[in-house]
């Protein structure tokens, strides 16, 4: 129990409110202790940080006394400094369901029947998702495994891929992003490049490593979206340096785990392929995302043709270095429907050359200018369907949020 109370303790005297998204309340196995972290997790819903006064003033509207006590109380205590808490408390909970698993399989009286059900049960409980944090089970690893190969994907395709954690990205992709080339067409405004910068930020918090291609923003630009969406802050704040200190306590502890290069400077595709024949004898390359297609250098060929062999390219090197490139492209400009909807389909790739041949998964990105609200048109999903999704993202920090935190 010491390390529930060390948690509460250290969001609210430090005001560490990135711990509380990798938490999950039913770790707290003290009822009072849960019932503070709890009002503590609504609370930072609405706030950037979460403070001494914050949670005595919602205790006491509440009127529990009893939960007031128990704070006071854990305020009170010294603890030693630690890191990773939140790993501490996830494994203290873990040990306790194994514990409660022993002790049911060794009683005289358990049945085949009872213990099944325990697993299944603790199985359950331990599986479930947080709001950051995604934890795969073997379980679930293994339904996706053989989700995967009813659907007759490579076994080399489903080694090398990337589990989303984002349960929008997972609409838009599938569960898995593999190695192969992913194309994302939309018009200016349709937050194509912060779609990008969602799939960076997933892709880092499973320490994925890998290379941006941004030909459309400088690394200071791509930084900045970067830290907005990592951490759900105002975009303006970070532009115009108007942080607040709890802002930006949150920010340093809240580092990127993955080590990403980013190529800002405008090439062609030949220079492209050696840099990052380079960068892969130096580094493991987890995924390649380029912001974006029409930005290449360009021969005097014709346009659609050296489109064309970009493409091609970015096949091979899928192929060759096993890891999927997902690249943005501008779409053709044609006259809008009623409320400035355009119903786009693969042809409307800008200049395409073999853009919707050499793909293996087309999202085009339409509906109406108006707020963060998306349609994600699936057109072509080599393993799954081609459907459309509605996606919402934060207006203010370009976040794609999960279903559940979506107000239509």
């Amino acid at each position: 129990m010491q390390t529930q109370n060390k948690i509460i303790k250290y969001i609210l005297e430090d005001s560490h409110t990135d711990i509380i998204g990798r938490i999950q309340p039913q770790w707290f196995t003290d009822l009072r202790s849960r019932e503070i972290f709890e009002a503590i997790k609504d609370i930072s819903t609405e706030k950037d940080y979460v403070g001494l006064d914050d949670i005595k003033t919602k205790i006491n509207l509440i009127k529990r006394p009893d939960l007031m006590k128990s704070l006071n109380s854990i305020l009170e205590q010294e603890y030693i400094p630690s890191t990773n808490l939140h790993l501490e408390l996830e494994k203290e909970y873990t040990t306790s369901k194994v514990n409660q698993l022993i002790f049911h399989l060794t009683n005289k009286d358990a049945t085949l029947e009872s213990s099944i059900s325990k697993i299944n049960e603790i199985q359950k409980q331990i599986s479930m998702d947080a709001d950051e944090k995604r934890i795969f089970d073997l379980g679930t690893l293994y339904d996706e495994y053989v989700d995967a190969k009813e659907k007759g994907i490579p076994s080399k395709l489903i080694e090398r891929s990337i589990t989303l954690r984002n349960e929008a990205l997972r609409l838009i992709f599938g569960n898995q992003i593999m190695p192969m080339v992913y194309g994302i067409g939309a018009r200016p405004g349709f937050r194509k490049t912060d779609l990008l910068v969602n799939l960076l930020v997933d892709f880092d918090r499973s320490g994925k490593n890998g290379i941006f291609v941004s030909f459309e923003d400088n690394r200071e630009t791509l930084r900045n979206k970067f830290i907005a969406i990592k951490n759900r802050i105002t975009k303006t704040k970070i532009n115009e340096f108007t942080l607040t200190d709890a802002d930006i306590k949150h920010i340093k502890t809240n580092k990127p785990k993955s080590k990403i290069t980013i190529i800002e400077k405008r090439c062609g595709i030949d220079t492209l392929r050696n840099r990052i024949d380079q960068l892969a004898k130096i580094n493991d390359i987890d995924f390649i995302l380029i912001d974006y297609i029409q930005l290449f250098k360009f021969g005097k060929g014709k346009r659609h043709e050296e489109m064309g062999q970009i493409t091609k390219e970015f096949m091979d090197i899928a192929n060759t270095y096993m890891v999927p490139i997902m690249f943005n492209s501008q779409v053709n400009v044609r006259d809008e429907g009623k409320g400035g909807s355009i119903q786009l389909t693969l042809g409307d790739f800008k200049e395409s050359g073999d853009i919707e041949a050499d793909v293996r998964h087309a999202v085009l990105i339409q509906g109406e200018r108006a707020g963060g609200v998306k349609v994600m048109n699936i057109a072509k999903n080599t393993w799954g369907p081609i459907h459309m999704v509605n996606v919402e993202f934060d207006e203010k920090s370009g976040y794609l949020l999960d279903p559940e935190d979506r107000v239509w």
